[in-house]
């Protein structure tokens, strides 16, 4: 019986580890001039790059809105996968971490650099990344330059439809 609990237990953790990673080296977050911190290229990305996988943990609807009674902040890092689930990369307290939680234990660290990435601001010429499903399915949402992007430059994307705007333009 004690393989068995301890094959459970692994299994139990391993399903709901923080999913997501980064190209190594390439990003890095610092202040903004589009909205508080953002994400910029270290280096030059060639058009076509991949940059990294969403991270945090895979939340359903009513874990995700429990999550945002309690650490309002997570409402806006949260990735809505369009499938009913939403990819969470905060902590308790609602902010961006390296182990996302509340979740099952996991000992192992996750990038957390892609939920820093900014809308663009009006007249700022569009993304220079978009974001798609990845061959893991919804909850890998892949994260590929669009165009060249010189070294410094922030990192816009799209939020998609489902994103909530409504507090834009409020201090």
């Amino acid at each position: 019986a004690g393989a068995a609990t301890v094959a459970a237990l692994a299994i139990w953790m391993w399903q709901g580890r923080p999913v997501g990673w980064v190209q190594p080296g390439m990003l890095e977050v610092r202040p903004s001039q589009t909205a508080g911190l953002g994400l910029f290229t270290r280096v030059p990305v060639p058009c076509g790059t991949v940059l990294g996988s969403y991270p945090g943990r895979i939340r359903s609807g009513s874990e995700m809105a429990a999550k945002v009674e309690s650490a309002p902040n997570a409402a806006g890092y949260v990735f809505n996968t369009g499938d009913g689930r939403f990819i969470d990369p905060t902590d308790e307290s609602g902010m961006p971490s390296p182990y996302p939680g509340p979740g099952s234990p996991w000992p192992f660290p996750v990038k957390v650099l892609l939920p820093y990435a900014n809308e663009p601001p009006k007249g700022a010429g569009g993304t220079n990344c978009f974001v798609e499903t990845g061959s893991g399915g919804p909850t890998e949402l892949i994260f590929q330059a669009n165009r060249d992007i010189e070294a410094g430059e922030e990192i816009f994307i799209d939020y998609g439809l489902l994103y909530d705007r409504s507090s834009y333009g409020q201090s």
